[in-house]
């Protein structure tokens, strides 16, 4: 049930971020996302369940293409490369480390009449709450937006972009042309 709304609202989520503040369309699904993780811990039905990992998925699946797409606005594609590479490697240490925690939680089985598993939701979801609330802090917003880099240096940023890919690559407007381009790319759809 997790991956149904996943796949579904990835792109749509794309669509969605370019209309509002990064820091805080981000930083909001990651909230959504670690309260639903701990109502995981706190449920008592199979149906409960399931409808929970439903809406995980809906609050998941704009995060990792949300930060593809707002990164890709600051680098050239040749830079940006190495930045995937560093993102992706990222997610594997931070699941090798959650399994870490998970096997740390595992000793609480049993405290205040709850099940390990129970707290393994509740505590991984909690913190990913308190990730995101400083989330709001520190995810860079548009060039155009970002708060941290001076007049010079967003025009700077946008120049760098501008010269790099041109009109024919560009990712930050949507219109018709650019929603035909998205419906009909096939590699979206395989991946």
């Amino acid at each position: 049930m997790f991956f149904v709304p996943y796949i579904i609202l990835e792109v749509p989520s794309n669509m969605l971020i370019h209309k509002c503040r990064p820091s805080w369309y981000l930083g909001g699904m990651m909230f959504c996302w670690g309260l639903v993780n701990m109502g995981m811990g706190f449920v008592n039905t199979y149906e409960g369940l399931v409808v929970l990992r439903f809406v995980l998925g809906i609050f998941e699946a704009g995060v990792l293409p949300g930060m593809i797409y707002l990164t890709a606005m600051y680098y050239k594609r040749h830079e940006y490369q190495k930045r995937m590479s560093t993102l992706f490697c990222t997610t594997l240490v931070g699941g090798a480390f959650g399994g870490l925690l998970a096997y740390a939680i595992a000793n609480l089985g049993g405290r205040n009449g709850m099940a390990a598993w129970r707290w393994i939701f509740i505590i991984e979801g909690a913190v990913t709450a308190v990730v995101a609330v400083a989330s709001l802090f520190l995810i860079v917003d548009w060039p155009e937006q970002c708060r941290f880099l001076t007049p010079a240096e967003r025009e700077l940023v946008r120049r760098r972009i501008a010269s790099d890919a041109g009109d024919a690559c560009r990712m930050d407007t949507l219109n018709s042309y650019s929603y035909k381009l998205i419906v009909k790319d096939y590699k979206l759809w395989l991946g």
